[in-house]
């Protein structure tokens, strides 16, 4: 009897990680609109110490001494609310004695059907619940920023004008050009518009250098021209793995054998805590939870 083919494997497009780490490099402009006059100190440790490790998108440290937790979802989850409130909770426990500001951004396809707030009994949670569909994006392009061009085309008629923000993304300088060009390329996937990507790019004649972009070319070649999703999804994981590898590498150097194999066997969920603490960690080890 022959062996039963193996299982495939899941790989889920993480467009959260994808957000925001164009949050963190490019600094939109939604986020200047909600912080306003306060500054940005910095990006902090995103982990919370807890017996089920939670790990939040993002806390970023204002000039008022204000933490604002992000989070970016692409799913309407009635969860969200509790998950909210218990990110809250850690925050405030961890930065004791500051204010904490939560912020949701709603990245999805389908409508926004999240609720913004939580009453039990007197336990009450309540925050920030943005659609990014609620931005323009002609509105966020004419800004000029790298990251509102990637973000334009999640905005409201940012399909419909997709040639026009891949027009502007290509007199984009290196490397935010590539790098703003990968990003649309997996975003379009939250619009259903992968395969009109694929031809707006063919169209318009833009030469994309997919061997220099690797989450672009795995992308490219394994889902835009298969027409395979898991290919889409394998691709995307791979080039997280890269950017992690060579992050790591730019940090502490050539990496041993046991670091270089542990970062190709990491989840996904693994790839976004070691690329958080890669900023920070003192040695190669903690970094990578050795």
């Amino acid at each position: 009897m022959a062996d039963p083919s193996p299982a495939k494997t899941s790989y889920p497009i993480r467009y959260d990680a994808v957000v925001k780490d164009l949050f963190q490099r490019e600094r939109p402009s939604i986020l200047d609109a909600y912080i306003g006059d306060r500054k940005i100190r910095g990006f902090l440790n995103i982990e919370f110490a807890i017996v089920e490790e939670r790990i939040a998108d993002l806390l970023i440290e204002l000039g008022d001494d204000t933490i604002l937790h992000i989070e970016f979802q692409s799913t309407n989850q009635t969860e969200m609310p509790y998950r909210m409130g218990i990110y809250g909770l850690l925050a405030a426990q961890k930065y004791r004695g500051r204010k904490i500001e939560q912020l949701l951004i709603y990245i999805g396809r389908d409508p926004l059907s999240m609720s913004a707030a939580l009453h039990i009994g007197e336990i009450k949670v309540r925050y920030k619940l943005i659609d990014i569909r609620e931005f323009n994006a002609l509105e966020l392009l004419a800004s000029g920023r790298p990251g509102d061009c990637a973000l334009a085309l999640l905005a409201n008629g940012g399909v419909e004008h997709m040639r026009q923000i891949i027009g502007q993304a290509c007199q984009l300088p290196e490397p935010e050009r590539r790098r703003v060009l990968a990003r649309m390329a997996v975003l379009s996937g939250l619009r259903g518009a992968s395969e009109r990507f694929r031809i707006e790019v063919k169209a318009m004649g833009v030469n994309i250098d997919f061997e220099e972009n690797v989450i672009l070319k795995e992308i490219y070649d394994t889902g835009f021209e298969k027409g395979r999703e898991e290919g889409i999804e394998r691709g995307l994981e791979r080039g997280m793995v890269k950017i992690l590898r060579r992050q790591v590498e730019e940090r502490f150097g050539p990496l041993p054998d046991w670091a270089s194999a542990r970062i190709q066997g990491a989840s996904p969920i693994e790839i976004e805590q070691w690329a958080s603490r890669v900023i920070t960690a003192p040695t190669l080890e903690a970094a990578l939870g050795r």
